[in-house]
């Protein structure tokens, strides 16, 4: 009996815990430095993953989701901005849309991830200035991480736009 009160328990916990990895990266060119007040401008993103996921257009929807977070974070650059713009020309590298059920049954198997590069290019002068690259992953999980393939590109914009503000204050 108190093998099946832990095995249920166990299951429990697998089916409202998420695990996953996060990984970011934003750094500026050695040598560049930006000016106070610049704004962040998003280009539509590219799937360079070498697969059609009919679900998604993971392009627009990473683009989408950048533009949110950079307007909660303050940075946006909108139609009207005037002064420093950067632009963030990202690529997905890596999209897999994973399944819950299966990360519920064995963790890892059913990974849902996300993996974008982008450059940070100043639009006046048309040069590479930084970079920022992110990877998320939900691993591990089950109820609870339905709809991962959606919320993966929120989650990981978020992340981007608030290490962008934090470099662009510096």
């Amino acid at each position: 009996m108190r093998r099946l009160y832990v095995l249920f328990v166990a299951s429990l916990c697998l089916m409202v815990i998420a695990c996953g990895t996060t990984n970011r990266n934003v750094k500026f060119n050695e040598g560049y430095q930006c000016p106070a007040g610049t704004k962040i401008e998003v280009p539509p993103a590219t799937n360079a993953t070498g697969k059609n996921f009919e679900e998604i257009d993971i392009g627009k929807t990473l683009s989408d989701e950048l533009v949110k977070a950079l307007v909660n974070e303050g940075v946006n650059a909108d139609g009207t901005t005037q002064g420093n713009k950067l632009s963030l020309p990202c690529r997905i590298t890596e999209y897999e849309p994973g399944d819950a059920f299966k990360r519920w049954l064995w963790p890892t198997y059913g990974s849902t991830v996300l993996d974008v590069k982008c450059e940070l290019r100043d639009i006046e002068k048309d040069k590479s200035v930084g970079s920022a690259e992110a990877r998320h992953t939900v691993d591990a999980g089950g109820a609870y991480t339905i709809g991962a393939w959606k919320y993966i590109f929120t989650d990981l914009a978020k992340d981007i736009a608030k290490e962008l503000k934090t470099k662009l204050s510096k």
